[in-house]
């Protein structure tokens, strides 16, 4: 049974509806809207925040780091 409560509701929205840390390939496609290879060529030349390698054959990049280059499109674009 859910508690009607209005706290309780802030505290399962706030402690349950969080941002992820890492995105992994596939969200990250779905947020920018880069393919992969041409985002391999812009982390080459700088232009795109560098990828954090979680294992041997998984990838990902840190959420603040996108988030912070969302704010500048002109270097994405």
């Amino acid at each position: 049974m859910i508690c009607p409560c209005p706290a309780s509701r802030a505290f399962e929205e706030s402690a349950f509806m969080t941002e992820p840390l890492l995105l992994f390939p596939e969200q990250l496609d779905a947020l920018t809207g880069i393919c992969d290879r041409t985002r391999m060529r812009m982390e080459k030349r700088d232009l795109f925040p560098r990828r954090v390698k979680i294992s041997p054959q998984r990838i990902a990049w840190c959420r603040s780091d996108i988030d912070e280059g969302a704010g500048d499109p002109g270097g994405w674009a």
